[in-house]
């Protein structure tokens, strides 16, 4: 079933070759993967972009250049996908680490009473 979705979609590989969207997710996913924990940090984050990237990939098929490198293509989709998962995830990573005082804990921290 998975296969008749993506037999359409067609790309080139780095030799020239014809491959579907299926065998370029099972040869580049790794890449990808590995390539945003690199950025991240973060498996699970990592992990949730890269298959965003395949989705995104899919979803600008038609924006594809068939003379391009299909890795190079994914890794600029997972880049970008990278930069707006931190910009929409900027503000509570930021608030995560604030500690909310207490005008007497800050009395007790600076002055020992």
């Amino acid at each position: 079933m998975c296969n008749a979705v993506f037999e359409d979609y067609k790309f080139r590989d780095e030799g020239g070759e014809q491959m579907e969207l299926d065998q370029a997710y099972k040869l580049y996913f790794k890449d990808v993967y590995l390539f945003l924990c690199g950025l991240s940090h973060n498996p699970d984050i990592a992990e949730e972009i890269a298959q965003e990237t395949f989705f995104k990939a899919l979803k600008s098929i038609d924006t594809y250049e068939g003379s391009k490198d299909i890795r190079a293509w994914l890794f600029t989709i997972a880049r970008n996908a990278y930069y707006s998962y931190c910009r929409k995830n900027r503000f509570r990573t930021e608030t995560e680490n604030i500690t909310i005082v207490t005008p007497m804990q800050i009395r007790i921290e600076c002055f020992g009473f």
